[in-house]
């Protein structure tokens, strides 16, 4: 997944292929991804 910041800076942020995702991972995923948290919750 790709993010661009408010300064136009292009981040990867990595996104795993498998079904499950360890907690530390998602947070990780949420936290760079600049995302509302709210969006990952079922």
């Amino acid at each position: 997944m790709q993010r661009i910041d408010v300064e136009g800076h292009s981040h990867t942020v990595p996104v795993p292929l498998h079904d499950e995702v360890k907690k530390g991972t998602l947070k990780s995923i949420i936290r760079q991804s600049g995302l509302d948290p709210a969006l990952f919750m079922k």
